[in-house]
Order: C-alpha cells, then structure tokens, then sequence
C-alpha cells in the first residue's frame, strides 16, 4: 500500500522561502522515540541538534506511539538541525502506528550566520488490513536577542506543551484529530516564544497560526539585516506523511 504524502503550508513569513520534496527516509527504526545527542563539530562554531521520533507496529504490539519533544539552546554562529518522524504498521489487521516529533532549537540573533535544517517524516504500511499511520514532524527556529534566550516561565509552559503531547499516546482519537492537536501544541510553543511574559495555563493559550515552511536539506542562511534587528525570527518546517 503506498502511502499517501502531505506537507501542510500554513502560511510563509516574508523573507525566508525553503522548498524540497518529502522522500522517504533510509533509516532504521526502533519500536520507540529515540534521539541522537548534540553533535559537537571541530569548529566550535557548528553545532548539530537532532530529535527523531519512530512508531513500529506489528501482530504482537497493534499500537504504538513515539512522541518526541525537544528544547536546543545554542549560542554557535551555524546551526544545522535535523528532524525525523517514521511510523510503520506491517503485518497486522487494524494496527495504529503513530510519531510525533517536535523540536524547538533557540539561537541567539547576533552570533547566528546560517541555519541548515532537514526535516523528514516517513509512514507505511506493508501486509496490514485497516492499519493507520501518521508520521508528523515539526521544527522550531527560534531567533532572538532577548537574554537569557529562554525565560523560566517559558520553559515551565514548554513543559506543559510536552505534558499534552505526551497524553496523546493514550488518547482514543482518530489519526486526524491527533494532526490537528499536534498543529495546536505547535501554535501554542510559537505563541509561548514571541510572548516570554505569558502566564495563564497552556491549555488556556489562545491559538496562533504557525507560519510553516516546507522542508529543506539545506535551509537559507540568515540574512544580516534580520538578524541586526530587535523583533525575534520565528521559522516553523513541517513534514507529514500518513
């Protein structure tokens, strides 16, 4: 059964345009989310950041969720960031394979000089009878001269972001619905960075439009005059594939 691929695009921030083509990902999966550790470059100045979700399903284990959440602060000049949502059902009858992974990389504006982001998601399907999958990716540049580049307070709602992702793996919704809380929490992180004195609950935040960018192997550099100014960037790279 081939899958079908969708890549959302919610809207574009002027300035800043990223477009490639979803392809299916050469990696190996795992029954669970897993993510790889920083990499540190021998120039101090790159900085690699990698979050990878992974959803396998199978006649043994008919449901599996792998929700990946993750908050990357860097002060290096080059960031390159790598994002990977892969759902697999094989050989089951009415098996539910679903990854989410959302990453949030913050930098500050006046050291940044380019940002290469990879974002990918990846769902099949093989000898299954009713079998869904939703592999759903998302990425977070968040650009700012603000210090510290992340308040506590944001971080303590961050957190209650990745609390209601986390409760989407025992909830009983269909694979649309989950789509449509991932977009949610993504609104509420965007609306949780451009607003550092928000304080009511996170369930309470009200809903902004995440403006989304296809993904790229290689995203644009920052241009300078962005970066000279005092309003934070915000890029949002989304890939989805069920």
């Amino acid at each position: 059964m081939l899958p079908k691929i969708r890549d959302r695009m919610l809207g574009l921030r002027g300035g800043i345009m990223a477009l490639a083509i979803v392809v299916p990902l050469a990696i190996p999966v795992t029954a669970s989310a897993s993510a790889s550790p920083p990499v540190e470059h021998r120039d101090v100045h790159t900085r690699t950041y990698v979050n990878m979700a992974s959803a396998f399903s199978w006649i043994l284990s008919p449901s599996n969720s792998a929700l990946r959440f993750k908050l990357q602060q860097s002060s290096a000049s080059t960031i390159r960031s790598d994002e990977f949502a892969v759902a697999l059902a094989i050989g089951c009858h009415h098996c539910r394979a679903v990854s989410i992974a959302i990453q949030v990389v913050v930098v500050p504006k006046q050291k940044l000089a380019a940002v290469h982001e990879y974002t990918r998601a990846f769902a099949a399907t093989r000898d299954c009878v009713g079998c869904t999958v939703l592999a759903d990716a998302y990425q977070i540049i968040f650009a700012t001269g603000a210090q510290p580049l992340v308040t506590d307070r944001q971080k303590l709602c961050l957190d209650l972001v990745n609390t209601e992702l986390a409760a989407l793996r025992n909830s009983h919704i269909g694979i649309n619905q989950i789509e449509d809380s991932a977009a949610d929490l993504v609104n509420q992180i965007v609306y949780i960075l451009r607003h550092p004195s928000y304080v009511p609950p996170i369930s309470a935040a009200p809903t902004r439009t995440a403006h989304t960018l296809s993904p790229s192997t290689n995203g644009p550099p920052v241009p300078g005059g962005q970066a000279g100014n005092s309003r934070p960037v915000i890029d949002v790279y989304h890939a989805i594939q069920s």
